[in-house]
């Protein structure tokens, strides 16, 4: 058992380091995150308006 929670730690630490090295060189501000889920939501309003129209049609 301990053996096995050793080695889940071990994975772990590795995932952490490898997203960590990967994040490095990122830098994303919390205005471009804002804005990023601010296009989603468009995206997900026009979608779902352009579905709309489309059941519309399928009834008429």
């Amino acid at each position: 058992m301990v053996c096995e929670y050793k080695g889940q730690q071990e994975l772990l630490d590795a995932v952490r380091q490898t997203i960590r090295q990967e994040l490095r060189g990122v830098q994303l501000t919390k205005e471009e995150a804002q804005d990023s889920v601010r296009v989603r939501d468009v995206d997900e309003s026009v979608l779902g308006f352009l579905l709309a129209l489309q059941e519309g049609d399928e009834m008429t």
